[in-house]
């Protein structure tokens, strides 16, 4: 099996871990400290959100698009499952009702997948991938779209409108 390279990851912790170092917005300088500024979840997902942002302007998504999460290793039973849910909700749809880790590992052929940790999950065993959901609907009737092409035009099987793919 050949190793993917990593073009960006990115964590999102419920817990701080406290913040070691701080960008002074004034000076443009790396400052150390003991103190945590209560924002590190925030940043989190702001940070979140960019790396998303190349994952699905590289993969041509919107945010309407379905994207199929795979997941397996889930909870105390290690269950294995999948969801659909647009692109603008992946960054939202592994949270947990408690503490949690979550790292989106985005490969450099813009594939994305995450490792959750939580009380159930102590070793990272939650393990996702991320993929255009096959149940995606055309654009002018809304009907699903079961066509498996992503580059050029295609017809619509329902109602052979043309459409970008």
């Amino acid at each position: 099996m050949e190793t993917q390279q990593l073009f960006g990851w990115q964590e999102v912790s419920t817990s701080c871990t406290g913040c070691p170092a701080y960008l002074d917005p004034e000076t443009d300088e790396m400052v150390e400290t003991t103190e945590c500024d209560g924002f590190c979840f925030e940043d989190d997902k702001s940070n979140l959100d960019a790396l998303l942002d190349e994952w699905i302007q590289h993969n041509t998504f919107t945010d309407n698009t379905l994207i199929r999460i795979d997941g397996s290793g889930m909870g105390w039973r290690s269950q294995s499952g999948y969801r659909d849910v647009t692109a603008g909700e992946v960054a939202k749809a592994l949270y947990l009702n408690g503490d949690f880790r979550i790292r989106y590992e985005l490969s450099e052929n813009f594939v994305l997948t995450a490792q959750r940790w939580s009380h159930d999950e102590p070793m990272g065993s939650a393990i996702f991938t991320f993929f255009k959901s096959p149940l995606n609907k055309c654009d002018a009737c809304g009907e699903i779209d079961e066509t498996k092409g992503h580059e050029g035009y295609e017809y619509c099987p329902v109602c052979l409108e043309m459409r970008l793919g």
